[in-house]
């Protein structure tokens, strides 16, 4: 579709400042139930800890000892995935998600290495071991994240894809009309 004849199509500057701005003021408005605030934390700190297990099970220069570790090292990546993922894509919102997810990667693998130098019961072998397990735990976090994903009403996503929809940007009108089939089965 192009623009109506006699109009213009607004700078680019100035439809990244709005979809940014729509962005932000989505991110303070939107709210969603306690219910389901609370189920994704605790659904999401129970497949981060899971993720760490498999993780440490599967690489041999991955080892936590015990329960107590195993907990605070899910909950500290929990919060430090979630926080990075929240400003990546704010920050990457225009460019391919695979950048932000790349980005993403490379701030697991920092705190797999940090996580084997603080925090006690922790033990990182190389950073070969961190490369391998950043990859693994972020594959895994993605899974288990789509496995308890929040409905589509209660998303931020959803509703930033309804805003964006319902938004005018001066596009003309299609000349013709169209034709609607709905077919119900049963």
């Amino acid at each position: 579709m192009t623009p109506e004849v006699g109009r213009e199509s607004p700078p680019a500057s100035r439809r990244w400042l709005a979809l940014y701005r729509l962005q932000a003021r989505l991110m303070w408005e939107w709210r969603p139930t306690r219910l389901a605030i609370l189920r994704r934390t605790v659904l999401s700190f129970l497949g981060a800890c899971l993720a760490l297990a498999i993780t440490a099970a599967v690489l041999p220069g991955l080892s936590i000892d015990g329960l107590a570790p195993l907990l605070l090292a899910g909950l500290l990546l929990l919060a430090l995935d979630s926080s990075s993922a929240v400003v990546l894509h704010w920050l990457l919102v225009g460019w391919p998600i695979f950048i932000a997810q790349t980005l993403g990667l490379g701030v697991q693998f920092v705190a797999i290495i940090v996580l084997g130098r603080v925090l006690p019961g922790v033990r990182v072998g190389d950073t070969a071991t961190a490369a391998w397990g950043a990859v693994l735990l972020t594959l895994l976090n993605s899974l288990f994240a789509e496995l308890v994903a929040v409905s589509d009403d209660d998303s931020y996503y959803s509703m930033l894809v309804r805003r964006l929809v319902a938004r005018e940007f001066r596009r003309a009108k299609e000349p013709t009309t169209g034709l609607l089939v709905v077919r119900v089965d049963g």
